[in-house]
């Protein structure tokens, strides 16, 4: 899993960073409009929230735990509370973890906020949501998929191989739901980002109106690239996340 990690945030951010150099620096990206440069205070405010809010989940965790015996548990989503070793193991991890999902809320909010199947931009969340899930959604329709006719998993050969699709079930609901809690958050603190950053959101509506009125099926080449370039780097963190089959032959 830790793999998995480092190998899909390493390749969304060296898309994203051939996205920005080739095209989005030469055409108006600014990483300080679309909040992807803060500064030091910020950065230290936001890893402080951070901390503080995944110590409260868990001290709420152990509570429930300790006084009510509560098992957050729905089939392979859980939430449980751990034994003191696993606090190591878990700091071991959290680098790895801590990378991609930065890589991969930059990925969705910095550079794919748009507004595709609707203004409020519910079907460009659902979107990236789904790409985000959908190398994991491949590999278990891979891995059960000739199960009805054979019987066999596709893969079978170690007992990591064949457990893998236990793991992902989780997973997939993770990778999918993420985008939604990183998207929320970004248009609450969107606020605090430079005036230009509202200007160009809400300009955004009247320009893609404008667009959509033009006569036939007349297009410029800007538009093309423009609409090629929204879905070839939404589609970043799901080919990155294609890598989690291989996390467990690593």
């Amino acid at each position: 899993m830790g793999v998995w990690c480092v190998l899909s945030g390493a390749f969304t951010v060296l898309v994203l960073a051939a996205y920005y150099f080739f095209y989005g620096k030469k055409n108006g990206f600014s990483p300080v409009e679309s909040g992807l440069a803060i500064s030091l205070k910020k950065l230290w405010r936001t890893a402080v929230l951070a901390v503080l809010a995944c110590g409260l989940a868990f001290l709420i965790l152990f509570f429930a735990d300790y006084f009510f015996k509560t098992d957050f548990r729905l089939w392979v989503l859980t939430m449980k509370a751990f034994e003191a070793d696993k606090v190591l193991i878990g700091l071991r991890y959290l680098p790895m973890f801590l990378f991609f999902y930065v890589a991969n809320s930059v990925a969705v909010n910095c550079f794919n906020y748009n507004t595709i199947g609707g203004r409020r931009g519910w079907g460009n969340t659902a979107l990236l949501g789904l790409f985000n899930a959908l190398g994991a959604i491949v590999f278990l329709a891979l891995q059960y998929g000739g199960v009805p006719g054979s019987g066999m998993l596709r893969w079978y050969a170690t007992e990591g191989w064949r457990i893998s699709g236990i793991w992902l079930y989780p997973a997939i609901v993770y990778l999918f739901v993420t985008p939604f809690m990183t998207r929320y958050i970004y248009k609450k603190d969107a606020q605090s980002l430079p005036v230009r950053y509202h200007q160009r959101h809400h300009n955004h509506h009247a320009v893609r109106g404008q667009y959509h009125n033009c006569a036939g099926r007349r297009r410029s080449g800007s538009g093309k690239l423009l609409n090629f370039a929204h879905m070839r780097f939404a589609a970043a963190p799901a080919l990155g996340a294609a890598a989690f089959p291989y996390a467990g032959a690593l």
